[in-house]
């Protein structure tokens, strides 16, 4: 979302917006309430009473220590990061996506699980395990030299997420949706050239 602010209160001054984080359950929940007008979200809606809007195709990066083995390369394969592989708490569609990507069972016990991406990548820093991040997410953090971002050679055809608007089929707004979805068609692709070369080690 950080790319989108800037352009949207340029072409859109009078839209006011109030966000709202959460568990993508907890989101979907708020917006059968009508508590919220949309939800951005990275996985499929099960239920039919929804509507998605296809956004973009994001890819995932991995996060490593700087001083991993798998550090000295310019890609790494998916499922290399399984053996020490730190994921979000559950309810978080990214830890899904990541054991999916990975080739990971669902841990159960595992002792180290964060409940935010700051903190997963802190857990990284430290030196506790890798984790797979997304593009657009990674690329705020791009400036870290405590984590080291590397292009991920994927392990499936399927690899990387959807990301999507999902909205009531009635909500009365759909032009300032439809608004919405077309300026993060325009800015939200994922892995800008730049980010990745920026993370490269000479």
């Amino acid at each position: 979302m950080p790319r989108v602010f800037g352009p949207l209160r340029q072409r859109h001054p009078a839209l006011t917006l109030e966000l709202w984080e959460d568990t993508t359950d907890a989101l979907l929940e708020r917006l059968r309430r009508r508590q919220l007008d949309a939800a951005l979200i990275a996985t499929p809606v099960a239920e039919g009473d929804l509507t998605e809007q296809p956004l973009f195709q994001e890819d995932f990066l991995a996060a490593l220590p700087p001083d991993h083995a798998l550090a000295g390369g310019h890609q790494v394969d998916e499922t290399a990061l399984s053996p020490d592989l730190l994921v979000l708490a559950d309810g978080h569609c990214l830890r899904d996506q990541a054991l999916a990507a990975c080739a990971r069972p669902d841990p159960g016990g595992w002792s180290l699980r964060a409940t935010s991406l700051e903190t997963l990548l802190n857990m990284v820093a430290a030196g506790y395990g890798t984790t797979l991040v997304p593009a657009l997410a990674a690329e705020t953090h791009a400036g870290r030299t405590d984590v080291a971002f590397r292009p991920v050679r994927p392990s499936r055809a399927d690899s990387g997420r959807l990301v999507r608007l999902v909205s009531r089929p009635t909500f009365a707004r759909r032009p300032a949706l439809d608004a919405l979805a077309a300026l993060i068609r325009t800015v939200g692709p994922a892995g800008p050239p730049a980010f990745r070369a920026s993370n490269r080690r000479p």
